[in-house]
């Protein structure tokens, strides 16, 4: 199925879901099993019969959406190959305001790549700690929400931030590419530390003569390191590297860390969650007051990239990941959906679908940047994220069940 940017949005919306299920027989796999749906706030649990899929079929998915995230991954490097490029054009010379809007236009074209894999964090991208084969190269290139602002204020001071190879022995979050942001956009010449902390109270900070100077040889090195990390990361993959591409190809052989194609399924599955604890509730709940974490009406503090004005751009990219990972892309490429299909459940798939590009079309109609919405119009920055829940709801009821597949623990406790 093609997805929702590449085509015409002619799929009603609000379709309703049957949860009519092909007979087991139809599939060749041995088990099946019934299992409770989550409930949602308005729903009673009940129980649906999981048709077994076939393991091939299984196999098959895994494969396509293994290519898929690799050659997301291809277009990951070749972004801030580009980015790096333009930034270190614009250190050799900061007071050019066109190499300046030429280096920021290489983040923001970059930013959307890197906002399609947010929600592909499985294999070496994840966490070690939260998923099988995880590294944690992710966080190399883009630590959000970690970043520190005072602790990049302090390195412009002290010049901790070159040359790279020093720099990349700093910590995940003065060294990102949300920390990018901050020193391609901040014209400001204030800093975000407290007045007791030494570049204040010792006015060290008021003593930089080169503040711009400074962000810009600063951000050069931030761009060669989360170049360098995304390379790694797609060698991590490569066939003729780490071969990540064959841990998911060959799930369920001796030489994989997944004991199965079920089980490899599960995992990438639990990376779409991204869009449920991330985009619904962290980039947009949060903000908006109305996910835990913010304790007043609204906090435009906590709105991704800021700055730049690409919070909405970077949430639309988190839905078009997700749609990748769920219809395989362009053309007959598997993905979840084929799957979902072969249960006879091509309503639900539709129904994605449609909920999908109605949250894109919600982004699209936003007029205002995301930290002034949430405060101008708390209204319409509620409807964004019940367009954002209406996906999720979907995909943490019907999605798992019909599937299979666990809920992360991530999200184990949410129930909203």
């Amino acid at each position: 199925m093609t997805p929702s940017f590449l085509r015409n949005r002619s799929i009603p919306g609000r379709l309703a879901l049957g949860l009519a299920l092909l007979p087991a027989c139809v599939f060749g796999d041995a088990h099946s099993r019934s299992i409770v749906r989550d409930a949602g706030p308005s729903d009673d649990a009940d129980v649906v019969d999981a048709a077994p899929i076939d393991t091939l079929r299984r196999a098959e998915v895994v494969a396509a959406l293994a290519n898929l995230v690799f050659g997301e991954l291809v277009a990951l490097e070749t972004s801030l190959a580009s980015l790096d490029v333009a930034v270190a054009a614009y250190a050799a010379a900061p007071t050019d305001v066109g190499l300046r809007a030429a280096a920021r236009t290489a983040w923001r074209d970059a930013m959307v790549v890197v906002q399609r894999l947010e929600v592909m964090q499985f294999g070496p991208a994840a966490h070690p700690a939260s998923a099988l084969g995880g590294t944690g190269l992710r966080d190399e290139y883009y630590a959000w929400p970690l970043i520190s602002r005072c602790g990049v204020d302090q390195r412009i001071v002290s010049g901790g931030y070159a040359p790279p190879s020093t720099l990349e022995l700093a910590p995940i979050n003065v060294r990102g590419l949300d920390v990018l942001e901050e020193l391609l956009f901040d014209e400001a010449t204030g800093n975000h530390c407290d007045s007791f902390d030494p570049i204040n109270a010792t006015g060290t900070w008021a003593a930089v003569p080169d503040l711009a100077a400074r962000r810009a040889d600063y951000a050069a090195s931030v761009a060669s390191i989360a170049h360098a990390e995304a390379t790694a990361l797609r060698v991590a993959w490569d066939p003729a590297g780490g071969d990540f591409v064959a841990q998911l190809t060959t799930a369920g052989s001796a030489g994989s860390v997944y004991p199965s194609a079920q089980e490899a399924l599960n995992a990438i599955s639990n990376a779409m969650f991204y869009l449920d604890t991330q985009t619904k509730d962290m980039k947009v709940g949060v903000p908006a007051g109305i996910a835990l974490g913010c304790a007043e009406t609204s906090c435009p503090d906590a709105v991704e990239a800021a700055l730049s004005d690409a919070s909405l751009a970077h949430i639309r990219a988190n839905l078009v990941g997700f749609e990748l990972l769920l219809t395989g892309g362009e053309g007959a490429a598997l993905g979840f959906d084929d799957l979902l299909n072969d249960l006879g459940q091509s309503a639900l798939v539709a129904s994605m679908v449609s909920e999908i590009d109605g949250a894109i079309a919600a982004i699209d109609a936003v007029t205002l940047p995301l930290e002034v919405l949430v405060d101008a119009e708390p209204e319409a920055a509620a409807a964004l994220y019940d367009e954002l829940k209406h996906v999720t709801d979907l995909l943490k009821t019907q999605f798992l069940a019909l599937l299979d597949l666990d809920r992360p623990m991530s999200a184990a406790g949410d129930n909203d």
